[in-house]
């Protein structure tokens, strides 16, 4: 299990939910997060998660036997919301669930471009691989494959803004059942440490005449790039020898890397607290993925470590993390605009890329903290759970209802119009001399009419008002709460359930996100990045 999927379950676990992980035996690598396995019943009383490895060989996932354990702990007490990372469970499996969600941290089509970018970076003499003509032919049905399978997930949660937009646009998977949830990062664990850093550069040998620092994290794999940032880091020293590079990974380009000691310091693999240091040693972090897919997580921590980043120049990446010019650099996935990319980093200098580093971390703060992610996660349990049937019943208003309150009818007059599609006013209100409400209408908020004050009649605003006459009216009772007197369900329009939540009267913005956006707005993020903010705080997922 990969640690930002370990972060979430376990927040998720917190927050209060009986959570079940279905996974392979975790590895023993110092990279990988350990597991911490509640293999007992009375575990689940703890704020962790019941973690079900199945058995075989640590880290190769087998659906097979996962699906097994999966039937026996659901027959015994089913679950309400199954959650699945990406085709961990696949499409014949995914038909017999109703309540399915899944995570794409990559689809077919994301692979697709990233085979195509991968063979760009072949050099002109280099004749194309077997393995490229294979791969590009077993793309495209795949492609298709999953676009018409998709449709037996329930819920589609994608990890990028660009993801998301395939998923509604090729993937033709309705707007309701696509929701943005970006991975979280632990804010507690990735924080700016100047002192940390300077310790960390001193501890793996970076001289204190270092010009620049740079750092790349992750495999150290063809796919992630580094074909493209070993050669532009040879022809970069070569007119700059006081650049140095941590290399945080391990992989096939691992020994390219350590042939060019000293300026490249190859560290292997590193857990999160060492990771930690690593962040704050560098003065920019290097992402040169060739992969469009998915979203990494080191581009986030970096970021929250108050880092400034370089990035290929994907949907992914500047929709979601570079989406101002002051967040760093972004090149397209060649060695040239890479280099040309280092070059600015150098001409700007350490002091410049602290600068951005600042705004970097505000930016990440209000966007990729765990807490934001696990808020968003449980806001679309919750929303899941209500779509496929665990919602509380609303029934049809008639006369002789009884409320224990005026807020209580509201209530649930407002649940009752964003089920069938209409907005709600309050119309009138009649108190005793003490206050208390004797008798109270609300309407539909197309009830009413309204004359066109505009001058100019060729540019005229339309006129919500229809004159509907839907409403309730409820008087004060002998038992201290309301009833019910008057039902009136027939709207002179048209109602639209699928667009209820951009009706006025269901948007909501609390004094403490207005404050969060004003903070924003100071640090120039830009206006779609503070809509998901408000999306993510107000515990809506629905887009």
């Amino acid at each position: 299990m990969e640690r930002h999927a370990h972060t979430l379950h376990t927040a998720l676990a917190i927050r209060g939910h009986q959570v079940h992980v279905f996974t392979s035996p975790p590895l023993n690598d110092k990279g990988l997060l350990s597991l911490k396995l509640n293999n007992s019943p009375e575990n689940l009383s703890n704020s962790t998660p019941y973690i079900h490895c199945h058995e075989g060989e640590p880290g190769q996932w087998r659906y097979n036997k996962a699906w097994e354990q999966f039937l026996e702990e659901n027959q015994s007490k089913p679950f309400d919301v199954v959650h699945s990372e990406s085709v961990a469970l696949p499409h014949w499996l995914a038909r017999q669930l109703q309540n399915l969600a899944v995570s794409w941290h990559g689809i077919a089509l994301e692979s697709l471009q990233s085979d195509i970018f991968q063979d760009l970076t072949r050099k002109p003499n280099e004749p194309i691989s077997p393995a490229f003509n294979r791969s590009i032919q077993g793309e495209v049905p795949k492609v298709l494959n999953e676009i018409r399978f998709f449709r037996n997930y329930a819920h589609h949660i994608a990890i990028s803004d660009s993801c998301g937009e395939m998923l509604r646009d090729v993937y033709q998977i309705p707007d309701k059942r696509v929701h943005i949830i970006l991975n979280g990062v632990d804010d507690h664990e990735f924080v700016k440490d100047l002192r940390l850093g300077r310790e960390f550069r001193s501890k793996i040998g970076i001289p204190n005449n270092a010009s620049l620092v740079l750092g790349v994290a992750g495999r150290l794999v063809r796919d992630k790039g580094h074909p493209l940032l070993y050669e532009a880091f040879i022809k970069l020293v070569k007119k700059h020898p006081g650049v140095y590079l941590i290399v945080a990974g391990s992989g096939p380009w691992e020994q390219r890397y350590k042939d060019l000691w000293p300026q490249v310091l190859v560290l292997g693999s590193m857990n999160p607290s060492e990771l930690r240091a690593f962040y704050n040693a560098i003065d920019i972090f290097v992402n040169p993925t060739l992969r469009p897919q998915g979203l990494d997580l080191t581009l986030m921590e970096a970021m929250m470590s108050g880092k400034p980043v370089i990035a290929s120049r994907f949907p992914s990446i500047k929709g979601t993390i570079v989406v101002d010019d002051e967040y760093g650099f972004m090149f397209a996935p060649n060695v040239d605009s890479l280099l040309e990319a280092l070059e600015a980093v150098v001409g700007e200098g350490p002091e410049r890329l602290a600068q951005r580093g600042k705004a970097c971390q505000e930016y990440a703060a209000s966007m990729f903290t765990a807490h934001n992610s696990n808020i968003a996660m449980d806001a679309d349990i919750k929303y899941s759970n209500n779509e496929i049937g665990g919602d509380e019943t609303i029934e049809e208003l008639m006369v002789g209802m009884q409320f224990s309150s005026v807020e209580e009818v509201h209530a649930y007059y407002m649940k009752y119009g964003k089920k069938k599609g209409f907005g709600v006013s309050k119309r009138n209100i009649r108190q005793n001399d003490d206050g208390t409400v004797r008798w109270f209408c609300l309407v539909c908020a197309r009830g009413g009419t309204r004359k066109s004050m505009a001058v100019n009649v060729m540019k005229s605003r339309q006129i919500i008002k229809m004159g509907c006459k839907a409403r309730i009216n409820a008087v004060f009772n002998n038992e201290g709460g309301y009833t019910v007197s008057k039902v009136i369900l027939d709207h002179t329009h048209s109602c639209s359930p699928d667009k209820a939540r951009h009706l006025r009267c269901f948007k909501k913005v609390d004094a403490r996100v207005a404050k969060r956006l004003e903070i924003n707005d100071e640090a120039r993020i830009r206006l779609a990045k503070n809509y998901k903010f408000v999306v993510v705080e107000a515990g809506v997922m629905r887009m």
